[in-house]
Protein backbone atom coordinates (compact mmCIF):
# COMPACT_ATOMS: atom_id res chain seq x y z
CA UNK A 1 0.00 0.00 0.00
CA UNK A 2 2.66 2.62 0.84
CA UNK A 3 4.12 1.67 -2.60
CA UNK A 4 0.88 2.72 -4.44
CA UNK A 5 0.91 5.96 -2.35
CA UNK A 6 3.86 7.12 -3.01
CA UNK A 7 3.52 6.44 -6.97
CA UNK A 8 -0.10 6.93 -7.42
CA UNK A 9 -1.65 6.22 -10.92
CA UNK A 10 1.16 3.83 -12.14
CA UNK A 11 0.39 -0.11 -12.88
CA UNK A 12 2.47 -3.03 -11.72
CA UNK A 13 4.93 -2.78 -14.91
CA UNK A 14 5.46 1.17 -14.79
CA UNK A 15 5.45 1.09 -10.34
CA UNK A 16 8.41 -1.43 -10.93
CA UNK A 17 10.79 0.06 -13.75
CA UNK A 18 10.26 3.29 -11.26
CA UNK A 19 11.51 1.01 -8.06
CA UNK A 20 14.35 -0.32 -10.45
CA UNK A 21 15.67 2.51 -12.07
CA UNK A 22 15.44 4.49 -8.42
CA UNK A 23 17.64 1.40 -7.17
CA UNK A 24 20.29 1.60 -9.62
CA UNK A 25 20.18 5.41 -9.11
CA UNK A 26 21.04 4.70 -5.23
CA UNK A 27 23.48 1.94 -6.04
CA UNK A 28 25.09 4.16 -8.37
CA UNK A 29 25.78 7.19 -6.12
CA UNK A 30 27.50 4.42 -3.41
CA UNK A 31 29.56 3.35 -6.32
CA UNK A 32 30.18 7.09 -6.93
CA UNK A 33 31.20 7.91 -3.33
CA UNK A 34 32.92 4.95 -3.01
CA UNK A 35 35.44 6.13 -6.20
CA UNK A 36 35.30 9.82 -4.95
CA UNK A 37 36.42 8.47 -1.63
CA UNK A 38 39.20 6.34 -3.32
CA UNK A 39 40.50 9.60 -5.05
CA UNK A 40 40.83 11.35 -1.30
CA UNK A 41 42.74 8.06 0.09
CA UNK A 42 45.51 8.02 -2.78
CA UNK A 43 46.18 11.81 -1.59
CA UNK A 44 46.97 10.16 1.55
CA UNK A 45 48.31 6.70 1.61
CA UNK A 46 47.99 5.30 4.92
CA UNK A 47 44.42 5.74 4.53
CA UNK A 48 44.74 3.56 1.97
CA UNK A 49 44.62 0.67 4.53
CA UNK A 50 41.23 1.78 4.78
CA UNK A 51 40.30 0.17 1.44
CA UNK A 52 39.23 -2.99 2.88
CA UNK A 53 36.45 -1.56 5.02
CA UNK A 54 35.57 1.24 2.66
CA UNK A 55 34.96 -2.27 0.19
CA UNK A 56 33.31 -4.14 2.93
CA UNK A 57 30.69 -1.30 3.48
CA UNK A 58 30.07 -0.34 0.07
CA UNK A 59 29.43 -4.07 -0.48
CA UNK A 60 27.15 -4.19 2.01
CA UNK A 61 24.96 -1.11 1.75
CA UNK A 62 24.73 -2.20 -2.46
CA UNK A 63 23.58 -5.35 -1.17
CA UNK A 64 21.09 -3.82 1.07
CA UNK A 65 19.56 -1.39 -1.39
CA UNK A 66 19.37 -4.61 -3.88
CA UNK A 67 17.40 -6.68 -1.06
CA UNK A 68 14.69 -3.92 -0.56
CA UNK A 69 14.32 -3.77 -4.38
CA UNK A 70 13.18 -7.40 -4.48
CA UNK A 71 10.90 -7.27 -1.66
CA UNK A 72 9.56 -4.24 -3.10
CA UNK A 73 9.09 -5.98 -6.30
CA UNK A 74 7.25 -8.92 -4.29
CA UNK A 75 4.97 -6.59 -3.24
CA UNK A 76 4.45 -4.95 -6.75
CA UNK A 77 3.41 -8.07 -7.99
CA UNK A 78 1.41 -9.53 -4.70
CA UNK A 79 4.00 -11.94 -4.16
CA UNK A 80 5.26 -11.48 -0.54
CA UNK A 81 7.34 -13.75 1.78
CA UNK A 82 4.96 -14.92 4.21
CA UNK A 83 5.83 -15.70 7.69
CA UNK A 84 7.74 -13.01 10.50
CA UNK A 85 10.12 -10.37 9.68
CA UNK A 86 13.40 -12.71 9.86
CA UNK A 87 11.65 -15.11 7.39
CA UNK A 88 11.13 -12.77 5.07
CA UNK A 89 14.37 -11.16 5.03
CA UNK A 90 15.92 -14.80 4.93
CA UNK A 91 13.57 -15.70 1.67
CA UNK A 92 14.53 -12.05 -0.06
CA UNK A 93 17.73 -12.85 0.44
CA UNK A 94 17.49 -16.36 -0.98
CA UNK A 95 16.01 -14.71 -4.03
CA UNK A 96 19.03 -11.87 -4.23
CA UNK A 97 21.76 -14.77 -4.52
CA UNK A 98 19.35 -16.62 -6.83
CA UNK A 99 18.52 -13.02 -8.68
CA UNK A 100 15.09 -14.68 -9.11
CA UNK A 101 11.58 -13.91 -7.53
CA UNK A 102 10.59 -16.59 -4.46
CA UNK A 103 7.75 -18.65 -4.48
CA UNK A 104 5.88 -17.86 -1.43
CA UNK A 105 3.76 -20.82 -1.56
CA UNK A 106 7.29 -23.43 -2.04
CA UNK A 107 7.79 -26.00 0.75
CA UNK A 108 10.16 -25.15 3.20
CA UNK A 109 10.49 -21.50 2.38
CA UNK A 110 9.57 -20.53 6.05
CA UNK A 111 12.33 -22.10 7.63
CA UNK A 112 13.65 -21.06 10.52
CA UNK A 113 17.86 -20.75 9.31
CA UNK A 114 19.72 -20.45 5.72
CA UNK A 115 20.85 -23.93 4.77
CA UNK A 116 24.46 -24.72 3.83
CA UNK A 117 24.12 -24.27 0.25
CA UNK A 118 22.22 -21.30 0.80
CA UNK A 119 25.02 -20.00 2.40
CA UNK A 120 27.40 -21.20 0.66
CA UNK A 121 25.95 -19.17 -2.39
CA UNK A 122 25.19 -15.89 -0.09
CA UNK A 123 28.88 -15.99 0.58
CA UNK A 124 29.62 -16.10 -3.28
CA UNK A 125 27.14 -13.63 -4.58
CA UNK A 126 28.70 -11.22 -1.50
CA UNK A 127 32.32 -11.87 -2.83
CA UNK A 128 30.80 -11.30 -6.66
CA UNK A 129 30.01 -8.19 -5.54
CA UNK A 130 32.63 -7.09 -3.50
CA UNK A 131 34.44 -7.91 -6.53
CA UNK A 132 32.39 -5.65 -8.70
CA UNK A 133 33.55 -3.14 -6.07
CA UNK A 134 37.29 -3.16 -6.09
CA UNK A 135 36.41 -0.67 -9.49
CA UNK A 136 35.75 2.02 -7.00
CA UNK A 137 39.25 1.75 -6.16
CA UNK A 138 40.76 3.24 -8.95
CA UNK A 139 43.06 6.28 -9.17
CA UNK A 140 41.56 9.48 -9.56
CA UNK A 141 37.71 9.98 -10.28
CA UNK A 142 37.87 6.72 -13.13
CA UNK A 143 37.38 4.95 -9.82
CA UNK A 144 34.08 7.39 -8.98
CA UNK A 145 32.79 6.49 -12.34
CA UNK A 146 33.64 2.98 -12.97
CA UNK A 147 32.03 2.66 -9.54
CA UNK A 148 29.04 4.20 -10.54
CA UNK A 149 28.57 2.57 -14.16
CA UNK A 150 29.23 -0.76 -12.91
CA UNK A 151 26.67 -0.38 -9.72
CA UNK A 152 23.79 0.82 -12.16
CA UNK A 153 24.58 -1.42 -14.89
CA UNK A 154 24.18 -4.21 -12.13
CA UNK A 155 21.35 -3.53 -10.36
CA UNK A 156 18.65 -2.50 -13.02
CA UNK A 157 20.29 -5.99 -14.44
CA UNK A 158 19.06 -7.60 -11.38
CA UNK A 159 15.55 -5.58 -10.81
CA UNK A 160 14.65 -6.52 -14.35
CA UNK A 161 16.07 -10.44 -14.05
CA UNK A 162 13.82 -10.58 -10.54
CA UNK A 163 10.84 -8.51 -12.48
CA UNK A 164 10.07 -10.85 -15.53
CA UNK A 165 10.70 -13.73 -13.17
CA UNK A 166 7.81 -12.13 -11.12
CA UNK A 167 5.78 -11.74 -13.97
CA UNK A 168 6.19 -15.03 -15.19
CA UNK A 169 4.81 -16.75 -12.26
CA UNK A 170 1.86 -14.26 -11.38
CA UNK A 171 0.49 -13.29 -14.61
CA UNK A 172 0.82 -17.00 -16.00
Amino acid sequence: RALRSQHPGLGDDDLAQTLISGAAKATAAVGAAGGALSAVQFTAPPTLLTAPVQLAAETLLVAAIEVKLIAELHEVYGAAAPGTSRQRMQAYLVAWTERRGIDPFAPGLLRSSLGQAAKRALRRRLMGRAGRNLTTLGPLMSGAVAGSVVNHRETRRLGEQVRDDLRRRWRA
